[in-house]
């Protein structure tokens, strides 16, 4: 996505977030605990990287996601 800017990153991220909460509230309410896990965890990363993309960061491996937020 190098033709965007980074509040478009920013915003696909975070639509992404909302789909991912979407989807672990949908599997909590079927109680498929490790789908709504799974599923919450993608929307904590994918929020995480909508916010990174407003400081022109953009990762796509979890791990250095983290590093930026710990740092």
């Amino acid at each position: 996505m190098p033709e965007n800017t980074a509040k478009d990153l920013s915003k696909y991220c975070f639509e992404r977030a909302e789909q991912m909460l979407k989807a672990s509230k949908t599997a909590y309410a079927e109680q498929d605990w490790v789908t709504a896990n799974n599923r919450a965890y993608y929307c904590f990363f994918h929020a995480m990287r909508a916010v990174l993309a407003l400081d022109n960061m953009d990762f796509k491996r979890h791990s250095a996601v983290i590093s930026p937020v710990l740092s």
